[in-house]
């Protein structure tokens, strides 16, 4: 099992680049939903290779950006010297956020990098991210939707970027487990994460401190999540 961070395989085959539409289409719903006037510092948890870390410093947010996988990081300072900005990239355990200095106006969680623990350490990040908000500062979250995955268990085939993939996930009592074999490259992955429908993850957020303002798929604010589509997105707002 991978120690709580995606591996080099995966960001290769899975991760849209920097530039791609997608990625300007989930920057886009980040801006407007953390306006300039009253959101000018983020913190982005599991930062991997700063795609979206970047391009918010692009649009003139101060960023950090954390992440465990020190590879990763390597990446996004290579694409940050490149594009000419400046984020705040750091080697952090997201379990271990309350270590930071200072508070941030919004803090952000994107593409499924919440939930790899147990339930009790899970509810303790979402607790340290409270703390370490400013008062109405704004938590973004985009996750896995368990309602999408408990009809789309099993094995399939698949062929991403020129490589055939094998992949098979199972969901036991409240975890997802997906296991990916990476044929061309003769590698294997396995993840695990604590699961949510849309409703335990805001009875689960807003016990930690939260109001949630947006739940939504696709990075839609007018597309609500549903058993049909496997991400779901949420904006929540700190209550003080």
């Amino acid at each position: 099992m991978n120690d709580f961070h995606y591996s080099s395989s995966w960001y290769d085959t899975f991760m849209p680049k920097p530039s791609d539409d997608q990625t300007l289409n989930e920057v886009n719903f980040i801006v407007d939903h953390l306006p300039m006037s009253s959101y000018q510092t983020i913190l982005d948890v599991c930062c991997g290779i700063g795609r979206h870390s970047i391009n918010l410093a692009k649009k003139g947010y101060e960023v950090t950006g954390i992440d465990i996988n020190q590879q990763a990081l390597n990446q996004a300072r290579a694409y940050m010297q490149s594009e000419g900005v400046k984020v705040n990239f750091l080697q952090k355990d997201m379990r271990k956020l309350s270590m930071l200095q200072g508070y941030y106006d919004a803090i952000l969680s994107l593409w499924q990098s919440f939930g790899f623990f147990d339930q009790q350490t899970n509810e303790r990040i979402v607790h340290q991210i409270n703390q370490k908000l400013s008062p109405k500062g704004r938590f973004i979250l985009d996750i896995f939707n368990q309602d999408f995955f408990v009809s789309h268990q099993g094995r399939y085939e698949f062929e991403r970027r020129g490589i055939h993939i094998t992949e098979t996930k199972t969901i036991a009592e409240d975890r997802l487990t997906v296991q990916l074999k990476y044929h061309e490259l003769t590698t294997q992955d396995t993840y695990s994460f604590q699961i949510f429908s849309p409703k335990e993850i805001m009875a689960l957020i807003e016990k930690c401190g939260f109001m949630t303002l947006v739940k939504c798929t696709h990075f839609n604010a007018l597309e609500q999540p549903s058993a049909n589509h496997s991400r779901m997105q949420f904006v929540f707002e700190k209550n003080e």
